[in-house]
């Protein structure tokens, strides 16, 4: 799907009623969260697995799952009035 609006194109793969109202509201995600304070990144990490634990070159391979969270404003759902 091609949407048209403010002056720019952009394509939309998988199209869902998010993506929409993110292109609608003009959220750019190059855009820093917030340019008039500092955002709170946390970080959190899951080791799934260790292996290959060398004690002689002291080296080790490991699988883990990282997430990062962050409140972004621009992002925020505003209220809308239900119609009866």
């Amino acid at each position: 799907m091609i949407l048209f609006g403010a002056n720019k194109m952009q394509t939309i793969e998988a199209f869902s009623p998010f993506s929409f109202l993110v292109f609608i509201s003009g959220y750019d995600k190059e855009d820093l969260p917030s340019y008039d304070r500092v955002t709170e990144v946390k970080m959190k990490m899951f080791v799934k697995d260790l292996y290959g634990l060398s004690e002689n070159t002291m080296d080790f391979s490991a699988q883990c799952y990282f997430r990062l969270e962050w409140l972004d404003e621009r992002l925020k759902v505003r209220q809308f009035t239900v119609w009866p």
